[in-house]
């Protein structure tokens, strides 16, 4: 049953593997970490093979190397720089004990607690690791890790005290487990299932952050990226939402007058900056009927929504013009702008957003052919 939940979750490490490992860091090991516990725990109960060397050597050492890419892998998926020389080395002395004992020590106690030692050892960094890190979603590790290396560490600690006091198990009659055995299986089952918890909170966690991404982008396509105010697009999509009730609105467009003057005199960073400054201010006065976007250059278009007459929008814009120009500060810099504005209204003047702006503008162009910092309706 274990190897059929093995080979479950190896095929879902791999497709988790395939998919994200361009993404997140360190799933290349988790991925090999997991599946190299899974066949150092075949090779190490015996299921195929009973060769005493290739069981030790090669299952534990299949068991620990899976451990520590583990380890690895959780570091580098958490973005944690970490040195790993105190790992080699008490992995290298392990190496060097296991050979010795192998070779001349016969009792099996040594090898038994050596193992359980260096599994210790490196379950205790993993979760050392888990601990210190910070980010929320990567913190999403934290739960199950948590859980597996507590059970595990029981599981090592009683299998060592087993292991030294020479505990056996009878759970069939007439046949023996021992407490090693039994703690290999188990730990067989933990590793597997932690296999399948790292792989489910990768992918949720790479679901997660494709949505995030894609809200992200779906902002910026409707986000000037100069002002931070809506930009074109945006317009259109709220222009469409409004136009379904067929209530009235007035589109208005501003325009800065002499703005060129500004970049040519103070040059083209101080005039990216009066814009924003400009754009900040106009939207402290937006209010719930109204949806300002930056159109372009200099040029601002605003949606007013639910006003009472012709004349009270006119007073309002008036009222608006003659104070938003004298608040730009930028640097030691102060700027007493004039706005020329033009106005179109649905539906009087147009049906669509384009024809509105084009007849706003062409209102606007009028006033910048005799004199400026005025508003003109569309007629």
């Amino acid at each position: 049953m274990i190897v059929v939940f093995a080979a479950i979750i190896a095929l879902s490490l791999a497709v988790t593997h395939r998919y994200v490992k361009t993404i997140y860091r360190g799933i290349n090991f988790l991925a090999m970490g997991v599946v190299g516990h899974i066949i150092g725990f075949i090779i190490y109960i015996g299921l195929y093979i009973q060769t005493d060397w290739i069981k030790y050597f090669i299952g534990n050492g299949i068991f620990l190397s899976g451990t520590f890419l583990l380890h690895k892998g959780l570091n580098q998926f958490m973005e944690r720089e970490v040195s790993y020389k105190r790992a080699y080395s008490i992995l290298s002395i392990g190496v060097i004990l296991g050979i010795l004992f192998f070779f001349f020590e016969p009792n099996l106690v040594y090898r038994q607690n050596l193992i359980s030692f260096l599994i210790i050892y490196l379950v205790v960094e993993i979760l050392n690791s888990v601990i210190k890190s910070t980010d929320k979603i990567k913190a999403t590790l934290k739960f199950p890790i948590y859980v597996f290396c507590t059970l595990f560490l029981l599981l090592m600690m009683a299998r060592f005290i087993a292991v030294n006091n020479h505990i056996i198990l009878e759970l069939i009659p007439g046949q023996d487990f021992t407490y090693n055995f039994l703690s290999n299986i188990i730990g067989g089952i933990l590793f597997v299932v932690l296999g399948f918890m790292i792989s489910v909170i990768i992918n949720i966690r790479a679901i997660t952050d494709l949505k995030i991404e894609r809200a992200l982008m779906e902002k910026i396509s409707v986000t000037d990226h100069l002002t931070g105010l809506p930009n074109r697009l945006a317009l259109e999509k709220y222009v469409s939402k409004i136009e379904h009730n067929g209530q009235p609105y007035a589109v208005i467009i501003a325009d800065i007058d002499e703005f060129k003057k500004i970049n040519d005199t103070y040059g083209h960073m101080i005039g990216d900056k009066v814009i924003v400054e400009f754009s900040k201010a106009l939207l402290n006065l937006n209010d719930d009927r109204m949806f300002t976007a930056r159109y372009g250059g200099d040029e601002f278009v605003t949606i007013v929504k639910r006003f009472e007459s012709v004349d009270t929008l006119k007073s309002n814009i008036a009222k608006t013009i003659s104070t938003i120009g004298t608040q730009i500060k930028v640097n030691e810099h102060h700027f007493n702008l004039t706005l020329s504005v033009g106005v179109a209204i649905y539906p009087h003047h147009g049906t669509e957003i384009y024809e509105l702006i084009h007849k706003a503008d062409a209102a606007l162009g009028d006033i910048k052919t005799s004199g400026k910092n005025s508003i003109r309706f569309y007629v």
